[in-house]
């Protein structure tokens, strides 16, 4: 990142807006430093131009102004304050106790402050302000090649330095040693790299550089005959309630094994020399997931093979570090094993440890009980570790932000009183909300999470929106599980949309602005499947945003947007004319997808031959929806299933025809789907008559999105010439009389697909398949309607009148 170096005073000229705040709009802001400032100050002042120059077109001059901007430093205020005030006329003064204090003050100044096309309006606050807790930590988890691990490094500079202002004065990240071959291993030296430059930033603001390690972690080649063990069946100390074996990645190692201690201090000498110029101000030694060894000797873990391996780390870390601290993790102590707390808290009572400095505790579920009911192990100071990234969504992060003020807030007033701050957990950029709530509740406890919300609104987009976006925020945890989407999410997409035209270029084109209306999007899109009229584009187009957004190109799957299926019920509309036609040709069955009994989709003719719908197929959405919200013209949605029925004596002359729209897009796999098949249900690659949609297995012979017919991995196909784009509703008629092959689309008399072809399914099968291959390959992702079979070969007059039926009225 480049950032221009600061005189000792400076003019900012800024075009930034007015609204919110008290106070004229200015032009021209000049931003007076103490005299000879150190790096940390330059770099405090860089912060508060940047992120006016981020709200508006800015820049650095000389010169006089209307508005000067005061930084100082003055002992006395407290730990970490800060003080803004009045000074001479035109002046305001930041002051803080120390230089964390100055960047805390200059957060308070810039959040209070407004931003638009008038000018900058300087925030009104005016006092004193102190943080409550001294550890105000985020852990930034560098693995899984999220957005910590993968993005610009300047990018995630840009957050560090956004998120300190609010509070933040320590910053977490981890070097997973399961992906590497050795401190050595080039992937590892290049991550330790990243880690290093990342915890560089933190130092360049004077805040807390904090690594840790698992205390029983090994490298991906670590010794097998040393390996620790993680089954719980049948183990003394343990139970199975929680499954069979702890989560181990199987490269721990046991430290009740000769030589493991000292294999352990090793790696970890390792990595303190690796950050020796960095210094590390905390050292975090954690239990599990991974890591953990349910052995004999080690058991129960928590209480016993665990403390004798995290003292010797902790106290070697000491000696590398003098003055750093260590925070001993109970992270998941009693959820495989019974007696951890109970045993930690009795060896604890017997010798306060002089190698701890704090405990940290919490868990994905609810907070432990033990440290609650029966004070902290050893009287240690208490630090939590909540999860703002993984509760309740899968994928994490997969639909835009995840905010749960709520959810925060009463977990926060359960535990607070015996807390002395945190670090939470974070996986991403999704959840930025969460994080700055748990950064204000550490710096004023008694502060309602609510409160933050609406101050995030209005420095991050507009004073004139905070109260409408607070109340989409409120909707998206109402709606946070994804499988009960309510009403309301169409609320919350109107808000957002009626604030998108009240804010700044800069805010609406904003990275946070974009997760919110994602979110809002994918909600509302949710509430349509309730009612079976979900729209595919809008999904398609939400994902491929959030990939963007995220860097989640390669991330593990847990951190990949979701491809959320449109649960699109809504058929092509077709007139009634369309049916009389239909009834008139007398099918063999007929499916109108609007008469089910359960997963049975039942026969319009009076053969009842009734068509059986696999999982991944919806005819009605869930929730049992009244019929008045239902669509008059009705279809089957697809998104991962097929529909089958068996035609008893259905001939080898037969027709089929059917309306379908595709939603995927044409490129997406080689093969975008199946629409019909006939022949056995079998292993891949089972003869059969198979009708198809391109993709890009062969797009030099077989450009995407063209229908193609297919008699078997032996046989031969035919190739059509219409390219059929996403979103369209399609009408086609199958015609096989013999050996020949005709397949008609949208009613053209020509058939787009004519072959000499034979049978591609043994002699007697009449199973057929829509939406998918005879062995369950490239299923459709879209919809199917009206469905008929003939047990005859159509003639062409009347395979192409049907769609001429279908325009006679108000059609599709």
């Amino acid at each position: 990142m480049t950032v221009p170096c600061f005189p000792r005073i400076l003019v900012l000229i800024a075009a930034c807006v007015a609204a919110g705040a008290r106070g004229d709009a200015v032009q021209t802001l000049r931003l007076i430093l103490p005299p000879q400032p150190d790096p940390i100050v330059e770099h405090i002042a860089r912060v508060l131009v940047r992120q006016i120059r981020d709200r508006c077109d800015a820049w650095v001059v000389g010169g006089e102004a209307p508005l000067s901007v005061e930084l100082a430093l003055d002992p006395g205020i407290g730990p970490e304050g800060f003080r803004i005030a009045d000074g001479a006329p035109g002046t305001i003064r930041i002051i803080g106790n120390d230089r964390r204090g100055l960047l805390y003050g200059v957060g308070k100044f810039l959040h209070t402050s407004a931003y638009g096309d008038r000018g900058f309006v300087p925030g009104a606050w005016r006092g004193v302000s102190v943080p409550a807790m001294p550890v105000r930590g985020i852990y930034l988890a560098t693995h899984f090649q999220n957005f910590y691990q993968v993005a610009p490094i300047e990018d995630v500079a840009r957050y560090v330095e956004d998120l300190s202002l609010w509070g933040v004065n320590g910053f977490l990240v981890w070097f997973g040693m399961e992906e590497f071959n050795g401190i050595d291993d080039p992937k590892a030296r290049a991550m330790l790299a990243r880690l290093r430059a990342l915890l560089g930033i933190v130092k360049s603001l004077g805040l807390d550089a904090c690594l840790g390690c698992i205390c029983n972690d090994g490298y991906a080649n670590s010794p097998a005959h040393l390996r620790a063990e993680s089954g719980t069946a049948g183990r003394p100390h343990y139970h199975t309630k929680m499954g069979e074996r702890i989560y181990n990645l199987g490269n721990e190692l046991c430290p009740s094994k000769p030589g493991v201690p000292e294999l352990q201090l090793g790696y970890c000498e390792e990595k303190f020399r690796a950050f020796a110029d960095i210094g590390l101000d905390f050292w975090f030694i954690a239990p599990y997931d991974n890591g953990g060894c349910t052995c004999a000797q080690c058991a129960p873990w928590g209480s016993n093979g665990y403390l004798r391996m995290a003292e010797p780390i902790a106290r070697a870390y000491r000696r590398a570090f003098p003055g750093g601290k260590v925070v001993l993790s109970t992270w998941y102590f009693d959820r495989w094993a019974y007696g951890e707390w109970a045993g930690m808290a009795e060896k604890f009572a017997r010798e306060k440890p002089d190698w701890v400095d704090c405990l940290m505790a919490d868990n994905f579920e609810d907070y432990p009980r033990y440290p609650l009911d029966n004070g902290v192990p050893g009287g240690l100071p208490l630090v939590n570790f909540p999860d703002i990234s993984m509760w309740g969504q899968d994928p994490w992060g997969g639909y835009g932000a995840n905010p749960y003020p709520g959810r925060i807030q009463k977990r926060w007033d359960e535990t607070a009183a015996k807390l002395s701050g945190g670090y939470p957990y974070s996986e991403g950029i999704y959840e930025d909300l969460n994080k700055v709530i748990c950064a204000q509740l550490y710096w004023a406890p008694g502060r309602p999470a609510a409160e933050t919300v609406r101050d995030y609104a209005a420095f991050e987009f507009s004073p004139d929106v905070a109260a409408g976006v607070a109340a989409a925020v409120a909707i998206f945890e109402e709606n946070h599980a994804r499988e009960r989407v309510g009403q309301k999410a169409v609320a919350a997409a109107r808000l957002l949309e009626g604030a998108d035209a009240r804010l700044t270029p800069q805010a609406r084109r904003s990275w946070r602005w974009r997760l919110l209306r994602i979110r809002a999007a994918i909600d509302e899109e949710l509430h349509r499947n309730s009612l079976g009229r979900g729209r595919a584009e809008v999904l398609r187009g939400a994902a491929e945003e959030l990939l963007v957004i995220s860097r989640a190109e390669n991330a593990w799957p847990m951190l990949r947007p979701a491809r959320i299926p449109a649960l699109n019920i809504e058929g092509p509309g077709l007139p009634a004319a369309h049916a009389e036609a239909v009834a008139a040709s007398r099918p063999a069955a007929w499916w109108r997808m609007d008469d089910f009994r359960g997963r049975a989709i039942a026969d319009a003719t009076p053969h009842g031959r009734a068509a059986v719908c696999e999982d991944g197929v919806t005819l009605v959405p869930p929730g049992d929806p009244p019929a008045s919200a239902l669509p008059a013209s009705r279809a089957a949605c697809l998104h991962g299933g097929r529909i089958r029925a068996t035609i008893d004596n259905l001939p080898d002359a037969y027709s089929v025809e059917f309306w379908f729209c595709n939603t995927l897009p044409v490129a997406a796999r080689p093969v975008t789907a199946y629409l019909f098949s006939r022949g056995s249900e079998g292993p891949e690659g089972t003869p059969g008559d198979d009708l198809g949609l391109s993709g890009t297995s062969a797009p030099d012979t077989i450009p995407p999105g063209r229908l193609f017919f297919y008699n078997g991995d032996a046989a031969a196909q035919v190739i059509g010439k219409t390219d059929l784009p996403p979103d369209t509703w399609h009408h086609i008629v199958l015609v096989r009389d013999g050996r020949r092959l005709a397949v008609y689309l949208d009613g053209n008399a020509p058939p787009e697909l004519l072959g000499d072809l034979p049978k591609g399914y043994p002699d007697g099968v009449t199973q057929i398949f829509l939406g998918g291959r005879n062995d369950n390959f490239a299923t459709l992702q879209g919809r199917i309607a009206e469905v008929a079979v003939y047990d005859r070969a159509l003639p062409p007059e009347e395979a192409t009148r049907r769609h001429a039926a279908a325009k006679s009225g108000d059609s599709h």
